[in-house]
């Protein structure tokens, strides 16, 4: 993981200010790089931008305006999704940590509320950096459900090729013991298959091995 000083250090001179809240931004990317929680750092950094842009939006049309109603209601949602989420990266995290952004953003109380949206402003260039393309000091990406859903499908159908493979030399190693082949012909085809079949069981095996 990149240096989380540096980053913030150049995040700031992406965005052209200072960051509200730079040392628990710093946290949030430490415990994304740290515990694989990149992909849950960047969508509550996306759900941020969404609610620091519709409050924009709402400080400047007003309030008793056509619209203003649903943008309050997305502005809500999206401050909620984030919440969520920063919950979601700072349950496993030490107890002092978790209890500086619960008592810090997540109470019920107007002074964390703005801190809170203070914090999306932050969460939001962190977007802005990620939508520039800027490398980002951690891996957004985790392997999914459906990604190890299919490794371990994918090693059970090795370890099943495998015995097809053995009862199959088997079968056929009993087969020329009890009716042999009567012609040298019989006896070279025999053989090549058993030994194709060998070497494809070795070939298997290998494979599965790989696999573990």
């Amino acid at each position: 993981m990149a240096n989380a000083s540096q980053f913030l250090t150049d995040l700031e001179h992406h965005a052209g200010r200072k960051l509200h809240h730079a040392e628990h931004v710093g946290m949030l990317i430490k415990l994304a790089g740290s515990r694989g929680l990149g992909e849950p750092l960047l969508d509550a950094a996306f759900h941020a931008k969404a609610a620091v842009k519709t409050q924009e939006v709402m400080r400047r049309i007003g309030p008793g305006v056509d619209g203003f109603d649903k943008l309050s209601a997305e502005f809500q949602a999206s401050l909620e999704k984030t919440s969520t989420l920063i919950r979601t990266i700072v349950k496993e995290a030490p107890e002092d940590v978790k209890r500086t952004f619960v008592d810090t953003y997540l109470a019920m109380d107007q002074e964390s509320l703005r801190r809170m949206l203070e914090l999306c402003e932050d969460l939001a260039r962190v977007k802005n950096w990620e939508v520039d393309g800027r490398p980002l000091p951690f891996t957004s990406q985790q392997p999914s459900t459906i990604e190890t859903h299919g490794s371990l499908k994918n090693t059970d159908n090795m370890d099943n090729l495998i015995r097809t493979l053995r009862l199959a030399l088997v079968l056929l190693v009993l087969l020329c013991i009890v009716d042999a082949p009567v012609t040298i012909l019989g006896w070279i085809i025999a053989v090549v298959v058993i030994g194709l079949l060998i070497i494809v069981h070795f070939e298997a095996v290998q494979a599965r091995k790989g696999m573990a």
